[in-house]
């Protein structure tokens, strides 16, 4: 072969090799070109919604791209999720910028937003903003709170046990009103009583999170199991079983978090009221209805439970034929006077709101039926939401 056909066929391979570098070259420069084009320099700026001081435990919080940047990383800042901690980690949003996510402990958290960029040489840009979310339960992180199987009530035919659910006495707080029937407090029982220890049933917010009951006897933290066979959660103080000289006291409850966060909660015992006597003097003569608690049957001169209710009373007096019935001055016991549920301060009788003394209030109790509304507070507990109501309602028989 000749020396010319030897340079050209290496001529040719030059050509070639350079042809496939000036490929190679061109494909990577439109590669970077397109980089560089799509390229914006990342600015971590995002919102939250909704705009509120507190979200609520389990309640979608939603985080929203304001800046700039090729894709968005969102560390809530609960456990597992903690920007700058190790092996822990972000959620990528959607094309759109937006990520959901819900808390499921409350506390305060750092939500830290990572915007990030990457350059044609492959090097990633990175901006990073942040904002302090705070995450409360308004109905307590505690829930359908329970004092169960308090007493058995004999008068219904079916021989039920009384459990008290808590009531929040407000939407933002923290107490809670557990209603009592009065027989559960006057029974001498030691057992079939509030006058004893209970093993509280409830539901937290956060599976993650464990309640105590501080015990007023001795300020100590005793963790609480909903429904447990321990019965060591008492209502009154001192904490004698079926006591004659004992108070219902606030209890308070605690509420700790996976985070360490305690939330205190409280649960206030508080008595039903009703009539225990009532009384109306005619001439020389005083005709009474007494409270019985064993029966749910109307009776005459009873004061009895309304089967469907257990804050109305039927009281069923019966008076001689022919009696004024226009200007009567009843009087009435309300819990017996017992000085241990009330001083008369907590306790406040009226008819359509206008207060009624026993013995000085002239009622008109022509038409044979009248209704006294009773409202009776926790005794020593300055909260004035902690109150139960009842409704007595007069029938009167003539002879």
């Amino acid at each position: 072969m000749g020396i010319n056909n030897i340079n050209e066929m290496n001529i040719m391979k030059a050509i070639k090799y350079t042809v496939f570098l000036l490929l190679i070259v061109l494909s990577w420069s439109c590669k970077n070109d397109f980089i560089n084009e799509i390229y914006v320099d990342p600015v971590a700026k995002f919102s939250v919604s909704p705009d509120t001081a507190a979200y609520q435990v389990l309640s979608p919080v939603q985080f929203q791209n304001q800046g700039t940047g090729q894709t968005f990383v969102v560390y809530p800042g609960d456990a597992g999720h903690v920007y700058g901690q190790q092996n822990n980690t972000g959620y990528a949003t959607d094309v759109s910028g937006q990520f959901t996510y819900s808390y499921t402990t409350i506390g305060t958290y750092t939500a830290v937003w990572v915007a990030s960029s990457i350059k044609s040489d492959g090097t990633i840009v990175t901006s990073v903003d942040s904002v302090q979310i705070n995450v409360i339960a308004e109905d307590g992180g505690l829930s359908n709170f329970v004092i169960p199987n308090i007493y058995k009530m004999t008068e219904y035919s079916t021989g039920p046990y009384y459990s008290s659910s808590g009531t929040f006495v407000s939407s933002s707080s923290d107490t809670m009103v557990c209603p009592i029937v009065y027989e559960a407090w006057a029974t001498t029982s030691t057992i079939n009583t509030i006058k004893r220890g209970f093993a509280p049933t409830f539901s937290l917010v956060s599976p993650s999170t464990v309640m105590y009951w501080n015990n007023p006897a001795n300020g100590s933290d005793i963790q609480t199991v909903s429904g447990s066979t321990a019965r060591n959660v008492w209502f009154v103080t001192p904490q004698t079983a079926g006591g004659t000289n004992v108070q219902l006291q606030t209890q308070l409850f605690k509420v700790v978090t996976a985070s360490g966060y305690t939330f205190n909660y409280y649960a206030s015992p508080v008595v039903i009221p009703t009539f225990t006597s009532f009384s109306v003097t005619v001439g020389e003569s005083t005709y009474t209805a007494n409270y019985n608690a064993t029966t749910i049957t109307a009776a005459d001169n009873t004061i009895t439970r309304d089967g469907s209710f257990y804050n109305h009373y039927n009281v069923n007096l019966t008076l001689p034929k022919g009696t004024d019935l226009s200007a009567l001055t009843p009087s009435f016991v309300v819990v017996n006077n017992d000085t241990n549920l009330t001083d008369g301060s907590n306790l406040w009788v009226s008819i359509n709101g206008v207060p009624q003394t026993s013995g000085a209030s002239v009622v008109d109790l022509s038409s044979q039926n009248i209704t006294y509304d009773i409202k009776m507070g926790l005794l020593g507990d300055p909260n004035p939401n902690l109150i139960q109501d009842a409704q007595m309602i007069v029938n009167i028989k003539l002879q």
